[in-house]
């Protein structure tokens, strides 16, 4: 199967009594490549999304309505999910950072009574090791394929405002969006952490210009989808980032247990330096929690 096949993604969507089929092209941002009305067993076809926006038919129309509701419906869904999996990596540095927090002292202590004992800081040490390991198996899998997930719905919804028959009737079609049933429903999985109550207070407190920028946003659905791609652009910078400072950790806490691999016996120097360099570990990934979670913090449905 060719490049092009495997990129195409056929739907077929239900519009009252009738079915709507599209095949788009995922890469540009599920452009429609071919959409087949069917009314009655009568198939009414359009060769892509040039011909639907130039075509002034019921049809047409009702194909666009339900390839932008498509493309709504599908990136609350997916922007709960990445954001979830964001949040999850946060729970998992934090209880990794606990867990060093927790096994820290008692094990360097132990060897401050029993000099002779590395295995305890070596066992500590390739237990944390470890847990690293699985963090950027994480990354690896699920957050490094966020920014891909999400940015295609967005192009997708963004192409309709640069003709001015698609962008009213986004419009038209984003006030009905707002308070309906199946927006509530896309957002089944959606968690908002505690941003709204953030929003809340910011609003409260903001400057007049400040706050009539964020009215602003809240408003206008394209400039929602403009937010959404900065945050979602930051999210494909920062990630190879984010393994890079784990890494750093990794290297760090492997170069700490091979010296202490070698030592005959821990000296009470000894066991400061290794205090030190495992709270400027803490410290580093502390941070990198931080940064995570008021990126994925700014996440929200459209």
């Amino acid at each position: 199967m060719s490049d092009s096949q495997v990129s195409l993604v056929e739907v077929s969507i239900e519009y009252e009594s009738d079915v709507i089929r599209l095949i788009m092209d995922w890469e540009p941002g599920y452009l429609i490549k071919k959409a087949i009305y069917v009314e009655d067993g009568r198939e009414i076809v359009f060769e892509g999304l040039e011909e639907l926006v130039n075509d002034s038919s019921i049809y047409s129309e009702k194909v666009l309505e339900a390839h932008m509701i498509w493309l709504l419906y599908n990136f609350n869904r997916e922007m709960s999910l990445v954001k979830n999996e964001g949040m999850e990596l946060c729970e998992k540095i934090s209880i990794w950072i606990e867990a060093l927090e927790n096994q820290m002292s008692p094990s360097l202590l132990a060897v401050s009574y029993n000099p002779d004992r590395r295995d305890i800081v070596l066992d500590m040490l390739n237990t944390q090791i470890n847990g690293l390991y699985e963090i950027v198996d994480y990354m690896n899998t699920t957050i490094n394929k966020h920014c891909k997930r999400l940015s295609k719905y967005l192009k997708g919804i963004y192409r309709y405002k640069k003709n001015d028959r698609t962008r009213k009737k986004f419009y038209e079609i984003y006030a009905g969006w707002l308070s309906s049933e199946l927006r509530e429903k896309s957002l089944e999985s959606y968690k908002d952490y505690g941003l709204k109550e953030v929003n809340r207070r910011l609003l409260r407190i903001a400057s007049p210009m400040v706050k009539s920028k964020l009215l602003h946003i809240n408003a206008d659905p394209f400039e929602k989808v403009n937010l959404q791609a900065a945050v979602n652009l930051r999210i494909c910078d920062d990630s190879t980032l984010y393994i890079s400072i784990i890494n750093s950790s990794i290297n760090l806490l492997e170069y700490i247990r091979d010296n202490v691999s070698e030592m005959d016996e821990l000296m009470s120097a000894d066991i400061e330096k290794i205090y030190e360099r495992l709270d400027d570990i803490l410290d580093e990934m502390g941070r990198l929690v931080a940064n995570v979670k008021s990126l994925y913090l700014n996440l929200e449905p459209l």
